[in-house]
């Protein structure tokens, strides 16, 4: 998404990314043997839903999300097309990522534009975010790193203006990126899985935006 869209009310909308951040392995019990044999699968296996949580959200048909990032710890860190499918096959998937690692590139067969690309690490992803960004720090539960006051995240969000673009990290909030977060936001007493944490986060955003 490019330049600013508008909310219901006509104010401009400065945008929102999603960095999925080291999210923890989770999979289904019944899906945890043949998971566990390829640790390709694993990594598929625990992005695909938040990813396509995302691609599928109202928020995204409408234009407002400008960017998608995931960090796959040593991995790398890619960059995806807001505007590309969403894969909904775990085989699928896992393909595509081993591709995407492969190669650092996946172009979208329909019409050549990127779908997906590669960073060598975190420093170079967070290079290339806008530069009125808000970088938020997602917290739930008590496994935080977080290092000084943590807000409430419906409180947070109806007071955050309306010109900013906002950067929710979804995940771990580890030491790698703890130092480029800029605010820090309790989503949650209890701890979540990502696909609950981002339910929480769209839902309010599209409130937010006039969606809902």
């Amino acid at each position: 998404m490019s330049g600013k869209d508008e909310g219901s009310d006509g104010s401009n909308i400065g945008g929102f990314i999603f960095l999925l951040n080291n999210i923890p392995l989770y999979f289904k019990p019944e899906e945890e043997i043949s998971v566990l044999r390829s640790p390709l699968l694993n990594v598929a296996a625990t992005y695909i839903l938040p990813l396509e949580q995302i691609l599928s959200s109202r928020l995204n048909a409408a234009g407002f999300i400008r960017n998608i990032y995931v960090n796959f710890g040593p991995r790398g860190c890619c960059e995806l097309n807001p505007s590309t499918k969403p894969v909904t096959e775990l085989a699928k998937f896992a393909e595509q990522l081993r591709h995407l690692l492969q190669d650092g590139i996946i172009y979208n067969p329909e019409n050549g534009e990127v779908a997906c690309r590669m960073f060598t690490n975190l420093s170079s992803l967070v290079s290339t975010l806008p530069a009125n960004c808000r970088k938020i720090g997602c917290m739930h539960g008590t496994g935080s790193l977080a290092q000084g006051p943590i807000m409430d995240f419906t409180n947070y969000i109806e007071a955050a203006s309306d010109d900013q673009t906002l950067v929710f990290v979804i995940g771990v909030v580890d030491p790698e990126i703890h130092s480029y977060i800029d605010d820090f936001v309790k989503v949650c007493d209890y701890d979540l899985v990502a696909t609950y944490g981002l339910t929480k986060v769209i839902s309010a955003v599209e409130i937010k935006v006039g969606l809902v």
